[in-house]
């Protein structure tokens, strides 16, 4: 059944002014017209139009969206394409690299019902318990980072708004600071600098990086989102760390963060090992290359930190 543009606002939270806007400048969304001139659109167009949102709010220009693919559009809002399965990681011991063989699916289902409601102290919990019972590795792997996907499922479905995404991930985060810093301060291993580019504004996927580093021995010098290239190389030869790791998101800009990547790696110490990881590393040179290009967070745990 089509939808009436006020239908097609309440479904996908953008205001019809906004979708009238957009279609005036870009002829999109598309509609088509009662014979009393009443704007219709077909069902497909909420999935679109709410990815198209999405992917603005990360920072992208409409122009270059409104023509996007559905699966291009997935890529640059941060949301997996739909043949993308919730992934099962196997299980494993803290401290073990032994690679996960389920993922716990329900508490991920739960956890989301938790973030639709607002509940803060639901999501806590859930997460203390997983963390307690499974060990850092396979929270993180296993749960956290399905849960992210499923998070971005749940808000492209229309089950969660924005902000009950910005909600959830806010939980996780103070979840895995907690987590990865008290071990971070009590290890005596090698130093490792976690930062993104000057460009890169999402960080949740590096705290991830820094509890399973953490849980590896490391010590962590957390520098944050959006540190210029300076400061991350200053910090690497005050502190003698012997890697840098580094997320890139879908929502960068592939050209300015391979620039950044080579200036970067230009500028640091030719034994310090530059790992870079996220939704955006797919823009990488070779594991031979400038730097080696993690396919995913359980990589981390097994790659070799410093040049042979």
């Amino acid at each position: 059944m089509d939808l009436s543009i006020g239908a097609l606002a309440a479904a996908t939270g953008v205001p019809a002014t906004t979708l009238r806007t957009w279609e005036r400048r870009y002829g999109f969304p598309v509609a088509h017209r009662t014979l009393g001139g009443q704007r219709l659109y077909s069902p497909e167009s909420v999935e679109r139009v709410r990815l198209v949102a999405r992917a603005i709010d990360l920072g992208h220009r409409p122009a270059q969206l409104v023509t996007a693919g559905l699966d291009e559009l997935r890529l640059l809002s941060g949301v997996p394409a739909r043949a993308t399965p919730l992934a099962a990681p196997p299980a494993v011991s803290p401290r073990s690299t032994a690679l996960p063989s389920a993922v716990a699916r329900p508490e991920v289902e739960a956890w989301v019902l938790c973030a639709a409601a607002l509940d803060g102290d639901g999501l806590e919990r859930g997460f203390r318990s997983c963390l307690a019972s499974m060990g850092m590795q396979t929270f993180v792997v296993a749960c956290a980072g399905p849960f992210l996907i499923a998070l971005g499922e749940a808000w492209v479905t229309g089950r969660i708004q924005p902000f009950h995404e910005h909600f959830a991930s806010e939980r996780l985060r103070e979840i895995l600071v907690a987590s990865w810093r008290p071990l971070s301060e009590s290890n005596a291993g090698p130093i490792a600098v976690l930062a993104t580019m000057p460009s890169e504004r999402h960080g949740l996927g590096l705290h991830m990086a820094a509890c399973l580093i953490a849980d590896a021995g490391w010590r962590v010098l957390f520098l944050g989102v959006e540190t210029p290239l300076p400061d991350i190389d200053a910090c690497v030869r005050q502190a003698g760390a012997r890697a840098v790791v580094v997320s890139v998101s879908a929502a960068s800009n592939p050209a300015q963060a391979t620039w950044d990547l080579d200036s970067l790696r230009a500028r640091l110490p030719g034994d310090v090992r530059l790992l870079v990881g996220g939704a955006g590393a797919g823009l990488a040179e070779s594991d031979d290359g400038p730097w080696h290009r993690l396919g995913g967070l359980r990589e981390l745990m097994t790659t070799p930190t410093t040049r042979s």
